[in-house]
């Protein structure tokens, strides 16, 4: 299952709830970025398709917080 959205769109929120919908256990969800101060219940996101995901826009010369800008007509 994926769930993308921007940041502090709710992403989280919507997939402990899709999580708890498909009555997903913590066993199975071994991978996620542990709670830190600012989401305290956690993010329910996976480390490593996080890592991936900087890598490859590392890669591009950009970060999460610097992306490409882009044309309006993009």
């Amino acid at each position: 299952m994926f769930v993308t959205g921007c940041h502090r769109s709710g992403t989280s929120l919507l997939a402990s709830l899709l999580m708890d919908l498909l009555d997903l256990s913590a066993e199975d969800r071994i991978d996620d970025l542990k709670a830190q101060l600012d989401n305290p219940m956690g993010f329910f996101e996976s480390r490593r398709l996080n890592e991936t995901n900087e890598k490859l826009i590392g890669l591009l010369g950009f970060s999460w917080n610097e992306p490409p800008i882009l044309a309006p007509s993009w």
